[in-house]
Order: structure tokens, then C-alpha cells, then sequence
């Protein structure tokens, strides 16, 4: 799963100084780990795992691997890792974003089935697409935050363009179609996880 998280990764010299609990494991770098089973882990755009919902951006499911950045926050009450989806060499372009580490366990190779069908609420309001690029014929529907809308598939899936937009194909009352579930170069999250009725 592609998700809209951070484009860069956190400066540990200017982020030192707000939070004086953040530090480096040079032996967590690149380090696999996976959601343990019978966990939807939330992800978060900043190390504020407790205090600021807001800064919720995603979820990920039971078994979906991730690599650490070795960057971590140890506030007493939790710690927070720092994370990206392990599914390539990590760039500057490449989302991350910061996960409760208890939810996390080493990497079995396996991944088990998300423990539920997950729908989507929106952010924002999406243009529904016939392909997964922004100049695909826009359909004439649009869903609004208001919109539950429920994936192709279960577990979702999702496809990224060359802009680095993150897709998801959605059922719609004529046939599949595709939102854009992050902006450019996987900034930003127009969706939020719900579970489907």
C-alpha cells in the first residue's frame, strides 16, 4: 500500500531541538518489520502519536512490511519509529511516516489477510477517474467527504502513476473507476479509513 506521507525524511538536527527525545539507531536503518497479525496500525504524518488524531494519514493492515529509517522518539508513554513501505531503495521522494513501534514486529515473510473489508471516508472532495493518471477521462462523478466509498477489491489495492499520485480502484454504480488516494509524489491522503457497513 502507497500512502500520502512526508515527502523527505525528518531532519534529526532541527527535530532534535523540539523534540530532545528523538534519536538515531544506525542498526534500525533499513531494517524490516511488519504489522503484527490482528493489528490495523495507524500511521501518522509527525511524531504526536497520542495527542493530535488529526495528524492520522493512513492505515495499515495486519502483515503489511515496512523498513525502519533507524529514526525514533521515545516519549515514556510510547514510542514512535519512523517508517517507509518496504517496496523499493529509499529516496528523497520516497513517503514516509511515523508508527506506534509496539504495533510492529520482525518480518516473518508472510502476510496475513487484513482482519476486515475496509471502505474509505474522504478528505476532500475527488474527481472519479477511468484510469489511474490524472488525464484519464474524468467519468462525471465525483464523491464528496460526505462519501463512503468501498475498493475494487479486498484488501485494497492501489496503483502509482508517474506523477507518484497513489490510485485506488473504486466500485461506482456503472463500474470500476480509480481516485486519487494521495496527491503528487504521494503528498498528502484524500482518504481515511473506515470500516464498510
Amino acid at each position: 500500500m502507497a500512502l500520502s506521507l512526508s515527502a523527505s525524511l525528518l531532519p534529526i538536527n532541527s527535530a532534535s531541538a523540539q523534540y530532545p527525545d528523538l534519536s538515531e539507531n544506525q542498526s534500525y536503518i533499513g531494517g524490516c518489520r511488519q504489522v503484527k497479525q490482528d493489528t490495523d496500525a495507524i500511521i501518522y504524518d509527525n511524531t504526536d502519536l497520542a495527542n493530535k488524531p488529526g495528524n492520522q494519514i493512513g492505515t495499515l493492515f495486519a502483515g503489511t512490511e515496512v523498513a525502519l529509517t533507524g529514526v525514533l522518539r521515545e516519549t515514556g508513554a510510547y514510542t514512535a519509529a519512523q517508517v517507509y513501505l518496504d517496496n523499493g531503495d529509499l529516496t528523497s521522494t520516497q513517503p514516509v511516516s511515523w508508527i506506534n513501534a509496539a504495533q510492529l514486529t520482525t518480518c516473518t515473510g508472510t502476510t496475513p489477510p487484513p482482519s476486515g473489508n475496509t471502505c474509505f471516508l474522504l478528505r476532500t472532495t475527488l474527481v472519479v477517474r477511468s484510469g489511474p493518471r490524472i488525464n484519464s477521462a474524468n467519468t462525471g462523478m465525483t464523491f464528496t467527504p460526505v462519501s463512503l466509498i468501498t475498493p475494487h477489491t479486498q484488501p485494497p489495492t492501489y496503483e502509482t502513476s508517474s506523477d507518484g499520485r497513489v490510485w485506488l480502484p473504486v466500485n461506482t454504480y456503472r463500474e470500476p473507476n480509480w481516485v486519487a488516494s494521495t496527491g503528487p509524489n504521494g503528498v498528502d491522503n484524500n482518504l481515511k479509513t473506515e470500516p464498510c457497513p
